[in-house]
């Protein structure tokens, strides 16, 4: 893998750097992939305005520069948390050149609805498979190609923890030539909707073209921010026309929101069937022990005899310790103490806090120990 950070081409060579965001759910090992990426190169700060952590590197692959930009774990556009919309607004105000979209390979069906919204931007995008080991541990073995079919995107299945696949990921990265092809096609009457402020979106050269079908989703769907966004940044009439356009739909049976998601989760299922045709689940030690601990008829007095089981063991074993600590351990302590204060003629009234305070509060402190432990 050849991999040089900061130290490329001469200036007057090198091409123009490429912006890769890195987008994926919360818990996906999303750090752990873009650290095998960049290694300890990123820079780590906050995003503006907020606490978010923004981490991203510059570096050289293959002569061609990289600015990798690591969005905050989110489940969907939808701004519901800061993640969320810092990850939106990185897709609408960026200069965007490929999207790098992090899933787990384990849970594919809830994952792929983030993937499905991002395709709707039409950007070039790279699908990335990973926890393919943790995965194959529940009995499901992933078609990557399958699923690179149906999409009509990359697919790169990996293992982060191990390095794994991270050089065909590199490889892919530094082409820059994938489009996403797949397109969610939704009732005529929505589609129709959508062309045309599509349509009008062209109108507004300060939205980037690829952000005009989301934008256009987004509007019909009723987000108040991006609503907001919009009628302050000068494109109230586009505001005004999904409005006139949504009450249409809705006079026509149709509400927007709702048959977006549904489209949107039946294809997650469809393409996640797609790329797990079969699924043979192995139990893991958690499930053996939730056959039982959580059964409905042994689960409460399994409950009970454990909960005996911990105070019995709190104060048979730890009360001998407690009973030493607050007892002639510390009577001990107190008594030699005392006798090196006397030996170096310390004022009584620092003898006296010592002895009768100091080393009997903290003994008491002490005496707690074993019960905690």
């Amino acid at each position: 893998m050849t991999l040089l950070h900061n130290h490329g081409p001469s200036t007057s060579s090198v091409p123009r750097e490429r912006t890769v965001l890195v987008v994926g759910n919360p818990n996906v090992g999303k750090t752990t992939l873009i650290n095998a990426l960049a290694g300890t190169h990123m820079k780590v700060g906050n995003w503006s305005g907020v606490t978010v952590e923004k981490r991203e590197a510059h570096f050289f692959y293959q002569g061609k520069p990289i600015h990798l930009l690591d969005l905050p774990g989110a489940y969907s556009l939808s701004p519901h948390t800061p993640e969320e919309l810092i990850t939106r607004t990185a897709l609408l105000d960026e200069q965007i050149d490929l999207v790098v979209n992090v899933v787990d390979a384990g849970n594919l069906e809830r994952n792929l609805y983030l993937t499905l919204q991002l395709l709707e931007f039409g950007l070039p995008t790279i699908l990335v498979l990973n926890l393919m080991d943790e995965a194959q541990d529940k009995g499901m073995l992933v078609d990557a190609k399958a699923l690179e079919r149906v999409l009509g995107i990359p697919v790169i299945p990996t293992v982060a923890s191990q390095g794994k696949g991270i050089t065909e990921l590199l490889k892919q990265m530094g082409t820059f030539s994938t489009s996403a092809s797949t397109r969610l096609s939704y009732p005529a009457p929505l589609e129709a909707a959508l062309e045309r402020l599509e349509s009008l979106a062209v109108d507004f050269p300060k939205l980037r073209s690829y952000t005009h079908r989301y934008i256009a989703l987004t509007l019909l769907e009723g987000d108040a921010s991006l609503r907001s966004r919009l009628s302050i940044t000068g494109h109230a009439k586009l505001v005004q026309e999904a409005d006139h356009l949504g009450e249409n739909l809705l006079s026509s049976g149709i509400e927007s929101l709702l048959e977006i998601a549904e489209v949107r989760y039946a294809q997650a299922n469809h393409f996640a069937k797609s790329a797990i045709p079969s699924f043979q689940h192995r139990l893991t030690l958690t499930d053996r022990l939730d056959k039982w601990i959580l059964h409905p008829w042994l689960g409460i007095p399994i409950f009970l005899i454990l909960l005996m089981a911990v105070f019995r063991l709190t104060f048979s074993v730890g009360a001998p310790f407690v009973t030493l600590i607050g007892g002639p351990l510390q009577d001990a302590i107190a008594g030699w103490a005392s006798a090196a204060l006397e030996w170096v003629h310390v004022p009584q009234v620092f003898h006296a806090l010592v002895t009768g305070a100091i080393i009997p509060g903290v003994g008491t402190v002490l005496a707690f120990v074993p019960t905690l432990l």
